[in-house]
């Protein structure tokens, strides 16, 4: 009997070690260039859960990279802004969790 409750107990614990290795967020990256595919650094990016309007912002690296690391699944419209340039704007763009998106 404590051979088999020992034996559960390892399968259990071995199955919330699985669990908890899944994570329910994901990633959005991009690079933001200009009409002739240079680099943008310094760009405003803001990130909008179009259900919630909850807004994420960074800006662009030196290389024009953006990362927005750890996203809830959703549906967001992505706005960039730079000075000198057209502000841009995308929407619908779809996440799931664990995915990583690249814009």
């Amino acid at each position: 009997m404590l051979r088999s409750f020992h034996s559960a107990a390892l399968i259990l614990l071995i199955a919330a070690s699985i669990l908890t290795g899944q994570t329910s967020t994901g990633v959005i990256s991009g690079h933001v260039v200009d009409p002739q595919g240079n680099a943008i650094p310094g760009a405003d990016i803001t990130l909008t859960h179009q259900l919630t309007s909850v807004k994420i912002n960074t800006r662009t690296d030196t290389s024009g990279d953006f990362v927005f690391p750890s996203v809830l699944p959703g549906l967001y419209s992505l706005t960039v802004s730079s000075q000198g340039f057209k502000r841009f704007e995308k929407r619908d763009y779809a996440l799931s969790a664990s995915e990583r998106l690249n814009v």
